[in-house]
């Protein structure tokens, strides 16, 4: 599998923007709005006070793609912690299981606190999703976000394929995540390959969220990984999700904070201090 870099190197940028606050984003001027993502423009954001969440949908006319981006962390927001640290399993609600011709699904059990964070974006977003694809029918849609937006993505590219009736072109649909913890089971992980939607998910070095919760605990990661080793030594590992010659070879002690707030020279958590305003 080549390595798709200009995808990656474009989604950190859609990533970034997602940390951003909703007049920044619609405005077009943060500290990365540049030219890897030149010609966006969000046509909805969707914000969620008891979570303090946020993701974003928009259209890029230039590079002809939709995009889906979902905010990470904040470091400041205690309801953001407290969609972290819920990482007890939870039983994924039972979908159309006869579309993708597996039944991993039916024992299919995830993070509870980033799939309950996810189900509040759910019912504003799809809409805008599925108006896009109309509006648009022959550009991709790309799915993306930092760490809980990262889960957050990985959530709602599933609930298109799996839940939505009628069945959606799921064809056309991309993921990239950066930082991305665990935030299922195996049988979850076997579910979400079914659907051959190609995903990415990409690891800064020793960056150490991605490896929580762990798997002693019953979790393991959705494939492909991509781990940058070091700086740019690309490493494209196997389709297991938990490839022991990638970043899963890491001992504790290896593992960095900095690492995982920093993809590509972008550093994550500089853009949305600001009090949200939903419009």
């Amino acid at each position: 599998m080549p390595l798709p870099y200009d995808d990656l190197k474009r989604m950190v940028i859609y990533s970034y923007i997602a940390y951003c606050n909703q007049g920044a984003i619609k405005n077009y001027n943060c500290a990365f709005c540049g030219d890897e993502a030149k010609g966006f423009e969000m046509t909805y954001y969707s914000y969620d006070d008891g979570t303090k969440t946020a993701g974003m949908v928009g259209v890029n006319s230039v590079r002809k793609e939709i995009i889906v981006a979902f905010r990470g962390t904040l470091p400041h927001l205690i309801q953001n912690y407290l969609v972290d640290i819920k990482f007890f399993h939870g039983k994924y609600p039972l979908p159309h299981t006869s579309r993708f011709n597996t039944s991993s699904i039916l024992n299919a059990k995830i993070h509870t606190g980033f799939f309950d964070a996810f189900k509040n974006h759910a019912g504003p977003i799809r809409p805008e999703i599925l108006k896009l694809m109309d509006a648009y029918p022959d550009y991709p849609v790309y799915f993306t976000g930092h760490s809980m937006g990262a889960a957050m993505s990985v959530f709602e590219v599933l609930d298109l394929a799996y839940n939505h009736e009628p069945p959606v072109d799921h064809s056309r649909f991309k993921l990239i995540t950066f930082g991305l913890p665990r935030i299922g089971n195996a049988d979850f992980a076997n579910a979400y390959s079914a659907t051959g939607i190609p995903s990415y998910r990409f690891v800064h070095n020793n960056d150490w969220v991605v490896h929580l919760p762990q798997q002693n605990w019953g979790y393991r990661h959705i494939a492909q990984e991509i781990w940058e080793k070091d700086d740019q030594k690309f490493i494209i590992c196997d389709k297991s999700g938990e490839d022991p010659k990638c970043s899963n070879s890491l001992r504790w002690y290896d593992f960095s904070f900095q690492h995982h707030i920093t993809y590509f020279d972008t550093l994550f958590l500089t853009c949305g201090f600001l009090p949200e305003e939903v419009e």
